[in-house]
């Protein structure tokens, strides 16, 4: 169990209500990747913006993946290139410093939690020093620890993510300074529809073929969906610590007035750890993956 995860229960992971950050940061009802498209960032992919129903978007941007390392911990991240002006559809709500700028990062407000890290500090990408400069959240990419199981964690092919996976802000031009031959720049499209209620017809209707990671275009349910997810998850673990430590007293010493080992401890974390990881991406893949004709099917009048 790594680091990270074990991070969500011990610093704890700062999710609002899904509905009111949408409204706050302008929240796309479709959100779009690159990747499975057959001409990546051009073609159809980009063809999106113009589709019917379509009436406002922001993007296409460029999505670097680069490993971030901080605090004795390392994961990669999903570093997405935006502008300093405001986008008409997501654009990030800065919860503490300011948003991007030459030189420094934003991180999304859960991930910054779970690895102890707040505006001012310093954190490397892939080996290059970057100042934290804001911390902020979006509806537009789930929550640290869902990215990598909705289109928002569409990474190069080869290079499957891992819950691990967090999600941060830089400027356009240092996300193309972090592409690599093997780590390719992928691209990230909002959009916003007539009728929203329309978002997960619309994105079965322009799945492009599917492959083995997350559907290419992911509607705002579904997305609203991978945050309510992980809060009832989390909520178990904080209960079944406590009681897990009453139930050693009990058995070791007939009250619960004994205190656990350490290897007691690690294992009731990493038990739980380990729970929250599966109540959490088990419904988040299905979801992620429903074939195009059963949701069109489903959405159906």
């Amino acid at each position: 169990m790594s680091a990270l995860t074990l991070g969500l229960l011990v610093h704890g992971v700062s999710v609002g209500p899904y509905d009111q950050t949408r409204v706050a940061t302008r929240g796309p009802d479709v959100t779009a990747s690159s990747v499975g498209f057959p001409a990546g960032p051009r073609g159809p992919f980009a063809q999106l913006a113009d589709a019917p129903g379509v009436t406002a978007h922001s993007g296409p941007f460029p999505v670097a993946w680069p490993v971030l390392r901080a605090n004795g911990t390392t994961a990669v991240v999903m570093a997405e290139g935006r502008d300093a002006a405001p986008a008409a559809v997501d654009q990030p709500e800065v919860t503490a410093g300011s948003w991007v700028r030459p030189g420094g990062v934003v991180l999304e407000r859960a991930f910054a939690d779970a690895i102890g890290i707040g505006v001012g500090d310093r954190v490397t990408l892939d080996g290059r020093s970057f100042r934290v400069t804001g911390i902020a959240v979006t509806a537009a990419v789930p929550v640290y620890s869902q990215v990598c199981f909705y289109g928002g964690c569409s990474g190069p092919a080869g290079r499957p993510r891992s819950f691990d996976t967090g999600l941060a802000w830089v400027t356009r031009a240092t996300a193309a300074s972090l592409a690599a031959p093997r780590d390719p720049l992928t691209y990230y499209l909002n959009l916003r529809l007539a009728d929203p209620a329309d978002a997960r017809v619309f994105a079965a209707r322009h799945q492009p073929p599917p492959g083995e990671g997350p559907a290419a275009l992911t509607a705002w349910p579904d997305l609203r969906d991978a945050a309510a997810q992980l809060l009832p998850a989390l909520a178990g673990a904080l209960v079944g610590i406590p009681a897990g430590t009453a139930l050693y007293g009990i058995v070791q010493n007939g009250g619960p007035q004994g205190s656990p080992p350490a290897w007691w401890l690690i294992a009731m974390v990493a038990g739980l750890s380990a729970a929250v990881v599966g109540l959490t991406a088990i419904p988040a893949r299905v979801g992620a993956r429903r074939p195009p004709a059963a949701i069109l099917a489903a959405e159906a009048p």
